[in-house]
């Protein structure tokens, strides 16, 4: 009899009544924070970028939190600010180089006496278009075009860098246990 009724309690409490939701929330669509709605055709001057010049809409202010990007002629896209222009400024070579604001519209392209300060943003590796002899490749760029190259060691002077393959022999194991 205590068998029968311990059978019928762990039965009962395996069988519990469970209600189930459905998975299917909304996702309104549009540009969310961080992200913003940015002119596609941004001439990526620092100030513009960092002032808010090429912005279009704000998603932190608008009530629903959110851009619609499709609804600005000339084209717009969604993206984070760091995202808005990559690579559109100088090549920037070497180890340890810097991309720095011009201070004055006179400085953009040059070398400044602040490169001495610390500071600065690395520059971003771009792709670059291979010719019809050579394949794609990649090049140091600095984000912004007014933005002024603070550039960094090349090893050698830059004349015997080594690009060679690296051997993918198999190591030699023996010293090993």
């Amino acid at each position: 009899m205590r068998f029968t009724l311990l059978a019928l309690a762990l039965f009962a409490v395996g069988c519990t009544t469970t209600t189930t939701t459905t998975d299917l929330s909304v996702i309104p669509s549009g540009c969310r924070q961080p992200s913003s709605c940015w002119n596609t055709s941004c001439g990526c001057l620092r100030a513009d970028v960092e002032g808010g010049g090429c912005m279009l809409c704000d998603p932190t202010r608008q009530t629903t939190l959110t851009c619609d990007c499709t609804t600005f002629d000339g084209g717009a896209m969604c993206s984070e600010p760091a995202q808005v222009c990559i690579g559109r400024g100088p090549v920037c070579l070497g180890t340890g180089a810097r991309c720095l604001p011009a201070t004055r519209p006179a400085d953009a392209g040059t070398i400044p006496s602040t490169c001495a300060d610390e500071g600065g943003d690395p520059p971003q590796m771009v792709p670059i278009g291979g010719g019809d002899d050579a394949g794609p490749g990649s090049e140091p760029r600095c984000a912004f075009v007014d933005d002024v190259c603070c550039p960094g060691t090349i090893p050698d002077g830059g004349d015997n860098i080594d690009q060679s393959i690296p051997d993918l022999a198999e190591p030699d194991l023996s010293a090993i246990d």
